[in-house]
């Protein structure tokens, strides 16, 4: 591809350190019936090394010139396709038939990996695994544990999802322009079998809203969805705040919900 010039607007930072590529590629062990979906390959570093064995390989990518790029780099490839669209604006399920699951891949832009997590959140039903570089941040919060500082509403709502796996950290300079953050490799991998919608739902609610009043205890943050009643059934002390409370105990909170 020819030279691009990395704009800040899409939080570009394009990879070139080939011992990283190749320390992603073997940890990702793709088969040769797999679908993958790669967000934000801009310029290609993980996209040449993905096999050509690939059942389908689906590229999203929002940057305009890139997207192009990749058009005239894969048009050899009747098992590629290129999405020039916005992932948090992507349904997954309208890309695979009843029973087909995806692989989901890509080095994510910092500025809004979290809201990426949130909505690849709906789609566990028809993905297999996710591998993905975020900042060293975003790591850190995705694998915290109750009680600690970088605990919180994406850490349940992730962990409930999904099993995680921190893998290694990456160097700024591995990247074009070098970010000012170090950047962690992840797994995920859907739980089976997953929690029913509805509880999901209740799940969600009851994070979202007690995060959002962080600094408040229990009894305050969520006491027009759950009573005292539901708090004592629960074994939960109201008194407590939200980031004291593991998966477990926001579940049983869930199944109280008003």
């Amino acid at each position: 591809m020819k030279p691009h010039v990395p704009r800040k607007r899409f939080g570009q930072h394009f990879l070139h350190d080939q011992r990283i590529v190749s320390r992603i590629i073997n940890s990702l062990a793709i088969k040769k019936d797999d679908i993958c979906l790669e967000i934000g390959p801009g310029q290609g570093a993980l996209t040449h090394h993905l096999p050509e064995t690939l059942r389908h390989l689906y590229l999203v990518e929002i940057d305009r010139d890139l997207a192009g790029e990749l058009e005239s780099a894969f048009a050899h490839r009747r098992n590629v396709t290129i999405i020039n669209q916005d992932i948090l604006k992507i349904n997954f399920a309208n890309y695979l038939e009843d029973g087909q699951y995806v692989r989901i891949l890509g080095n994510l832009p910092y500025n809004i990996s979290t809201p990426i997590f949130f909505h690849l959140a709906q789609f566990t039903h028809c993905i297999s695994d996710m591998t993905f570089m975020v900042q060293k941040e975003v790591a850190d919060r995705l694998v915290a544990k109750a009680g600690s500082k970088t605990y919180g509403r994406l850490s349940l709502s992730a962990g409930m999802r999904f099993s995680i796996s921190r893998l290694f950290d990456v160097g700024p300079n591995a990247f074009n322009p070098p970010p000012k953050v170090k950047s962690s490799i992840i797994q995920l991998r859907p739980h089976e079998p997953q929690l029913e919608t509805r509880l999901q739902h209740q799940f969600d609610l009851l994070v979202r809203t007690a995060f959002s009043k962080r600094r408040k205890t229990l009894r305050n943050s969520l006491g027009k969805i759950i009573d005292t009643e539901a708090f004592n059934s629960a074994g939960i002390d109201s008194g407590l705040r939200p980031e004291s409370l593991s998966i477990d105990d926001f579940l049983k909170l869930a199944e109280r919900v008003i």
